[in-house]
């Protein structure tokens, strides 16, 4: 067994702390769901093919809607309802969420909008959103107040678009159709979860996959959020583990 001396070990576990280790936590396309069912859920361990929860409506799969033809999942409130909204849960704060938690979260998807108002939500706990609505695609940044239109959005088109909320570099991005759109704070400690909220008329999401990449803090090794003994003693009982 090869022999490690505590300031050795302390910073190997510092280097490997600083990887970039990419887990896909979401990876949902609804083409394996019955046209005009509901959707489901799951808590499973990642990578969850459907969202955590459905915390208002009934949002459901179709056909075709705008310029997504493959069975996207449509979110468009029923008479008398307010919103359809679905949840991806992420933190361990969260009673969905995962068990690990990271220092950068990359949430992307093809949308498509005929009108109301699409809300993307990043809750750190408070809200950072990007929406889509008829003054265009909007960011509502609480961090620092922004609050404005960041791209024009025609009805019926098709976008991908990555959103970033960045703890380690207190980044939250917007990338819409590989063009970098936004770049502001995200101005938090954490990532709670990830919400699609529509509000009248309808729009639909398709492709939609969540990542997490790399560790909140140098030194987590275990990556539950928290830098103590844990993490030190974690790594002692990889290093001293056989190799073949």
């Amino acid at each position: 067994m090869r022999s490690l001396t505590a300031a050795a070990a302390l910073a190997t576990l510092a280097g490997s702390a600083l990887a970039q280790e990419q887990t896909t936590l979401y990876w949902m396309g609804f083409g394996s769901t019955t046209t005009g069912a509901v959707v489901g859920t799951s808590t499973d361990p990642a990578p969850r093919t459907l969202p955590s929860n459905i915390r208002f409506g009934s949002p459901n799969v179709v056909a075709s809607h705008g310029g997504l033809t493959d069975k996207p999942l449509r979110l468009s409130p029923a008479a008398g309802e307010t919103y359809d909204q679905i949840q991806l849960a992420l933190d361990t704060a969260n009673p969905n969420g995962f068990s690990q938690v990271y220092g950068k979260y990359t949430l992307e998807f093809d949308v498509t909008w005929l009108g109301g108002q699409l809300s993307v939500f990043f809750d750190v706990p408070t809200i950072r959103v990007l929406r889509l609505s008829a003054s265009g695609f909007e960011i509502d940044n609480l961090a620092n107040g922004d609050n404005y239109v960041i791209r024009s959005l025609s009805a019926g088109v098709a976008y991908h678009v990555e959103y970033i909320a960045d703890v380690v570099n207190d980044e939250l991005k917007v990338y819409i159709n590989g063009v970098q759109e936004y770049a502001g704070p995200l101005g938090a400690s954490r990532v709670d979860e990830a919400r699609f909220s529509q509000s009248l008329a309808s729009s639909a999401i398709d492709n939609v996959h969540l990542f997490g990449i790399g560790k909140p803090c140098p030194g987590d090794y275990n990556g539950d959020g928290y830098k103590n003994t844990n993490d030190f003693f974690a790594f002692l009982a990889d290093y001293q583990s056989a190799c073949p």
